[in-house]
């Protein structure tokens, strides 16, 4: 990181602009340092035209065209550094936009997994807020249902008291009226013994006032005729 002595990592983005102006001062400092670490070299012509040869054993130069061979040596060169570096600028910016479409790649997958994140964390709410829903359908439903067993107990029981109390009513009043009905026969049947006690009580004392008026009329009758008798 060249930016290391001014922010930190984690304050560090990388940019575009900021690479490419590192690497061309990289570039420009090599080519510095090799420009003043290499040895004079004499060049000397050659028949090809694409590639210059350098020695440094040699120090006299060929005396034939030598102006014009220096020329065209030079021009090729420096056509081929203008080309060199046209290939390095290309290179860097092929290298640049890599890295770029890389950074937008990893920027599309960051997205994307962030979406789908996103999207699992939705879901996995609406699966808690369905079952949570559920749950509470379900709870609701079991306490209806709980009221509603109450409700046909209570009424239940309403019945079977209504039901005990009637045959409960039915059984007294049949008791009470078997009771009134034993006490009039039993008060009947007093009344009949009772009655029938006076009536024979009555029919002896009929008969013996009878006996013992008939035995005082039978004495009185029997004094009168003694008496008659004696006269």
């Amino acid at each position: 990181n060249p930016w290391s002595s001014l922010v930190s990592d984690s304050q560090c983005s990388i940019q575009v602009e900021r690479v490419e102006a590192f690497v061309m001062q990289a570039w420009e400092k090599h080519q510095n340092n090799r420009q003043a670490h290499r040895p004079s070299a004499v060049k000397h012509p050659v028949k090809e035209r694409d590639f210059v040869t350098y020695n440094y054993n040699y120090e006299d130069l060929s005396s034939h065209d030598e102006g014009d061979t220096l020329s065209s040596i030079l021009v090729r060169a420096m056509d081929r550094k203008d080309r060199h570096k046209q290939l390095e600028e290309q290179r860097k910016i092929r290298q640049l936009e890599e890295a770029k479409r890389k950074s937008e790649q990893e920027q599309l997958l960051i997205v994307e997994q962030r979406r789908r994140q996103s999207e699992a964390l939705r879901q996995m709410q609406d699966r808690h807020r369905l079952r949570v829903l559920r749950e509470e359908q379900r709870r609701r439903k079991e306490a209806q249902e709980h009221r509603q067993r109450e409700l046909a107990d209570a009424h239940y029981r309403k019945i079977l008291l209504r039901q005990y109390f009637r045959k409960l009513e039915h059984a007294v009043t049949r008791s009470r009226d078997k009771h009134q009905r034993a006490v009039d026969h039993h008060r009947r049947k007093l009344l009949t013994v009772g009655l029938s006690k006076i009536t024979m009580n009555a029919h002896d004392e009929i008969r013996w006032r009878v006996h013992l008026a008939t035995s005082f009329y039978n004495t009185a009758l029997l004094n009168k005729c003694f008496t008659q008798w004696k006269e």
